[in-house]
């Protein structure tokens, strides 16, 4: 067996740097071992050292120190010519095993078992990692044939930094000295990264929200970003590897999540006559005319009178951080429990966001004490401070309970809307918004499952209350719906697409409900439910029952 060494250089990856990993001889020195044939068959196995330099990097990038280091499992493809059917062959090395790892992961020994004679002084090409290189051989041609890598990998991707690990293509070409693999020849990079963001109209990220994107390449490949649960991506930056274009227009194709916002919403901006070169990162922000409805709006209290203010007092034991900010988000600052913001001219507005997994604290609530304000915004903004955009889950109870408790002159905003975005835990929003008689919009909520007492007294005495919220469950819970609406004497709509009406789930829920309505009180119901009409989980006296209209 004929030990050789080859080194791989990697110079730091940078937004306008070119990213090489380089092969070259070792200076030790080992007994020269031909090949040796095993039972009648063509057999050698040569082991290669693979060195990356300090400075070496990948695009997915360690999030500690940014540094490629070469980790268990990994394998290279090499590709070259079988002297005996003239064809090209595939060998993957061994997977690296933790005791072929060196120099703090800077260098590793890969070992290649060529079963084929190789073509004397034809061409090879190593492709890392191994995987992109094809499944089959293009037939009668060289190893440096484009067929040998497997470029539909890149076809389809989900965005995520540490999935270009897998298709973070380098190819080295080279010619075989002998039948001695080649050494000291460069292994290049051969992909463009685009670091994408996704605005809305008010130039928040929300790259949560999008479905799936598609780009297409004018007169070239198309790449299809999906994520991993199909449904949205993680928060941060969306991550294309493709390769590299010359003054080419690309196509986007960008999908908002049609089940959280319950409508279509499609959207084809493009880029045109770009250049993306290898080894490269390339931040490309599309902002989008698209109206999220405030979900990627912090809770926010603006001042419909001027001298409004806003207190927010934090139970005792809650501890996590809360930041506010009175400049629209430009900057946020700690949040002192019970501070008083004065909000002094109309249209003065403050936002809240925190990271708490509840703001109760049995038995206390926390509470905010408003005067003169318009609500609107995520209330989800004050258990993640980052990301509180649709699919939030609760844990814990009691999260908001009593949160806005019997603000009277609280209101709802004209034009923006309170958005209540997260699954739904026992007793979440209990009394939530009760007694806040000046409330006529109820938040926008989605969610096809209830909790225990999740809804309890959550627009009790809410007199100026007109509509009811969405409510698509088709099962109760115990108490889900208890004095949800009692005493909304102006409620006037209700959409519940419960199919029972036991009155464990909707104990006086509607008590008094639309008292104060002269006009049609309508109850919009499942098709498959009877409500009946004598127990005081069902519906008043005076409302017309009809089936939801899907």
């Amino acid at each position: 067996m004929k030990q050789m060494n080859i080194f791989l250089t990697m110079l730091a990856l940078t937004m306008v740097g070119a990213l090489m990993i380089s092969c070259s001889s070792s200076d030790e020195t080992t007994a020269p071992v031909g090949p040796q044939p095993k039972s009648d068959n063509y057999s050698v196995t040569q082991t290669v050292t693979i060195s990356l330099d300090g400075e070496a990097a990948t695009r997915s990038l360690d999030p500690t120190t940014g540094a490629k280091t070469f980790v268990e499992g990994d394998q290279v493809a090499l590709i070259y010519k079988s002297s005996s059917t003239n064809q090209l062959v595939k060998v993957v090395s061994a997977a690296l095993t933790n005791t072929e790892i060196t120099d703090g992961g800077k260098e590793a020994n890969y070992s290649f078992t060529l079963t084929d004679t190789p073509v004397s002084d034809s061409k090879v090409r190593y492709i890392y990692p191994a995987a992109m290189a094809a499944a089959s051989m293009p037939a009668d041609a060289d190893a440096d044939n484009d067929g040998t890598v497997n470029y539909d990998a890149l076809n389809s991707q989900n965005g995520t930094a540490a999935s270009l690990n897998n298709i973070d293509l380098a190819i080295c070409d080279a010619t075989l000295n002998g039948t001695t693999l080649p050494d000291n020849k460069p292994l290049k990079n051969q992909l463009a990264i685009i670091e994408l963001n996704i605005l809305n109209k008010e130039g928040v990220i929300f790259n949560y929200h999008i479905h799936k994107i598609s780009l297409n390449v004018a007169g070239g490949r198309s790449y299809n970003i999906v994520p991993t649960d199909g449904k949205t991506f993680p928060n941060g930056s969306i991550y294309v590897g493709m390769l590299p274009i010359s003054n080419k227009n690309v196509e986007f194709a960008i999908s908002i999540n049609t089940t959280a916002y319950n409508q279509q919403n499609n959207y084809a901006p493009s880029a045109t006559n770009k250049t993306l070169e290898r080894n490269k990162i390339y931040p490309i922000n599309f902002t989008l005319n698209f109206d999220d409805g405030n979900v990627c709006t912090p809770l926010t209290f603006e001042a419909y009178e001027a001298g409004a203010s806003v207190t927010f007092t934090l139970a005792e034991g809650v501890t996590g951080s809360v930041i506010y900010s009175t400049d629209s988000g430009a900057t946020w600052s700690d949040y002192t429990s019970g501070t008083e913001i004065s909000l002094a001219n109309v249209g003065d507005r403050v936002m809240f966001r925190g990271n708490n997994a509840s703001y109760y604290n049995d038995p206390n609530y926390s509470h905010f004490a408003t005067s003169k304000c318009y609500i609107y915004g995520n209330v989800i903004s004050l258990i993640n401070s980052t990301i509180y955009g649709w699919g939030r889950v609760l844990t814990g109870n009691h999260n908001f309970d009593h949160l806005f408790y019997n603000n009277q002159d609280m209101k709802s905003h004209p034009t923006n809307s309170l958005r209540l975005s997260a699954t739904f835990t026992p007793y979440c929003y209990e009394a939530m918004f009760s007694g806040c008689s000046s409330i006529t919009t109820p938040p926008y909520m989605y969610n096809s499952e209830v909790n225990t007492g999740c809804f309890k007294e959550m627009f009790k005495g809410c007199t100026s209350l007109t509509e009811s919220p969405y409510l698509p469950a088709t099962s109760l819970n115990t108490d889900c719906y208890k004095e949800m609406f009692y005493g909304c004497y102006n409620l006037s709509t209700v959409i519940c697409l419960a199919k029972t009406n036991k009155s464990y789930g909707c104990t006086n829920w509607l008590f008094d409900a639309g008292r104060d309505v002269t006009g049609e009180k309508t109850f919009y119901k499942n098709s498959t439910t009877t409500w009946g009409d004598s127990s005081p989980s069902t519906i008043p006296e005076g409302w017309t029952v009809a089936d939801y209209p899907y």
